[in-house]
């Protein structure tokens, strides 16, 4: 037995040196190996038709804070100058080794809404929530039937008993999450769990970059809320040269 755990701190000991460790959950392994020479990913996710409309929804509640109205969370959010779409989740699939991953990825309550409105993590990584409010919020979080968090917050950043709440279980597995305030019936959000880091969130222009990627050929797979809802789509294939940067353009059409 001694021989065996010897080997054990042995081995951990030497993936520690090397810089690397194994990321594992369901079906999947990653690695963490960074390139050497790694290459990068930039463009665009762009919506082809009339820019869609954000609409507003009138609050029930907390109205010093939340404000009367508030921009409806479900909207497809498109600029009106470049047709990019916001909140898109562009990805690369089967990723098996390369950067390491963030330590964590944070959701925050703020201004009665959740921020970011879509969260892109890796999964295994560790979640943190805040709350940014001066009012209560319950943050609910589910996979499919599933709940995964469902958490009162009571305090909020400022007070003297506040802290961020940390958890390991929203992001074990790789998933689609969605996210809700059972406290403001309008609050809505995302977290999409991937297998790998290789991943961005377009902005407000629609513009995305992926950095540090391996050299190689990789699908890449898309995914917005109202305009891939059938899951991620594979949009393309693209090929990374090292340490040179590639253009990929992307068009999303609303679905039937």
């Amino acid at each position: 037995m001694k021989r065996i755990g010897s080997n054990r701190r042995t081995l951990a000991v030497c993936l520690a040196l090397a810089g690397a460790f194994v990321v594992f959950g369901a079906a999947y392994a990653y690695t963490v190996s960074p390139p050497a020479n790694g290459g990068m990913i930039s463009g665009h996710v762009t919506f082809k038709g009339t820019v869609p409309k954000v609409g507003t929804i009138k609050t029930t509640k907390n109205q010093d804070v939340c404000g009367d109205t508030v921009p409806d969370p479900d909207s497809t959010v498109v600029d009106p100058d470049n047709h990019g779409v916001e909140w898109a989740v562009v990805s690369l699939e089967n990723v098996d080794a390369g950067k390491a991953p963030e330590d964590k990825y944070a959701l925050a309550n703020h201004g009665c809404a959740f921020h970011p409105h879509v969260l892109a993590a890796m999964a295994g990584q560790t979640f943190e929530l805040e709350n940014k409010d001066p009012v209560l919020h319950n943050t609910h979080i589910r996979l499919g039937n599933r709940t995964l968090l469902n958490d009162a917050l009571s305090f909020h950043e400022g007070d003297a008993m506040y802290h961020p709440i940390e958890d390991q279980r929203v992001l074990r597995r790789a998933g689609l999450l969605k996210v809700n305030c059972d406290a403001h019936e309008w609050m809505s959000g995302w977290i999409d769990v991937l297998p790998n880091p290789y991943f961005a969130v377009t902005n407000a222009s629609g513009a995305f970059t992926i950095t540090d990627v391996p050299p190689g050929t990789y699908k890449v797979m898309v995914w917005h809320e109202n305009l891939a809802q059938s899951g991620k789509e594979i949009s393309h294939s693209v090929t990374v040269t090292a340490g040179a940067k590639t253009d990929l353009q992307i068009t999303l059409t609303k679905t039937p």
